[in-house]
């Protein structure tokens, strides 16, 4: 126990005397001062980074109101597909593909545009099937094509089958050596609403004559050639005839009278 007592009396002065001096007023002002600094940097920092923030925020709302405004479509908004246009067209097709050699054979669709002068014949199954058949035997003699504007019903199927009962009043032939009748070999067919809008052809039956080949369309548009244009039921003799005899242009009067004689020459 006297040794514990001693023990403790050694220790004591020695750890009074390391232990360290109080800090001073001007330490203290000092260290306030420095604390206060540090705030103050921080708040300054902290103060730029907000500015910074703000000024990014207002940069990217002004982008997305100067952005065009890009309205996705509404999936669940849009139509059905028509399933009886898709069904039509597939027996179109169908019916089409059974018979190929008439479809071939008869539809000797020539582009109008292919290099040649003759006239061009506007005809429409609203025609009476006399007057229609007068004009597809004219134009098959000098192979001048015959051009509808669109298909009948908006159908392939609809319109080879009023083509075919036009060029067949008797009936249409089977068999592989089904040929077009004698009167309308060379007949070329049409369809091309292009034709009609180019030549302004507001009623049918009408022909026009071009004085040098139709060009086809561009992406700037379809160029119209002259030509001369007769309206109205009265044959493709007695149209060439008038456009011989009426048209301005020489050039255009010479052809007239150059496809009246072919097409008293030709049987």
């Amino acid at each position: 126990m006297l040794h514990v007592l001693i023990l403790l009396a050694t220790l004591i002065p020695a750890t009074s005397a390391a232990a360290p001096d109080m800090p001073t007023d001007a330490d203290i002002s000092r260290a306030r001062a420095e604390g206060a600094r540090i705030m103050r940097e921080a708040l300054t920092r902290q103060g730029e980074l907000t500015k910074q923030r703000g000024e990014m925020q207002r940069a990217l709302e002004q982008a997305r109101r100067q952005a065009p405004r890009i309205r996705m479509p509404d999936i669940d908004k849009l139509p059905e597909p028509d399933a009886a246009a898709i069904a039509k067209a597939k027996r179109d097709i169908a019916q089409l593909l059974e018979h190929p050699d008439q479809a071939l054979e008869t539809l000797k669709a020539s582009d109008p545009s292919r290099g040649t002068t003759a006239p061009i014949v506007f005809v429409s199954f609203s025609m009476p099937e006399t007057a229609l058949r007068g004009y597809l035997e004219q134009a098959a003699r000098l192979q001048s094509p015959v051009v509808l504007r669109g298909f009948v019903g908006e159908s392939m199927k609809e319109t080879l089958d009023r083509i075919l009962a036009l060029l067949y009043p008797d009936g249409i032939p089977t068999g592989e050596t089904a040929t077009l009748p004698p009167q309308y070999q060379g007949l070329a067919l049409a369809i091309d609403p292009t034709l009609f809008s180019r030549f302004d052809i507001g009623q049918v039956p009408a022909i026009v004559l071009p004085a040098e080949p139709i060009p086809p369309c561009t992406r700037d548009g379809c160029p119209v050639p002259r030509h001369v244009k007769l309206a109205g039921d009265v044959g493709l003799p007695y149209a060439l005839d008038l456009m011989a005899r009426e048209a301005s242009d020489p050039i255009l009067a010479r052809l007239a009278s150059d496809y009246r004689r072919q097409l008293e020459a030709t049987p």
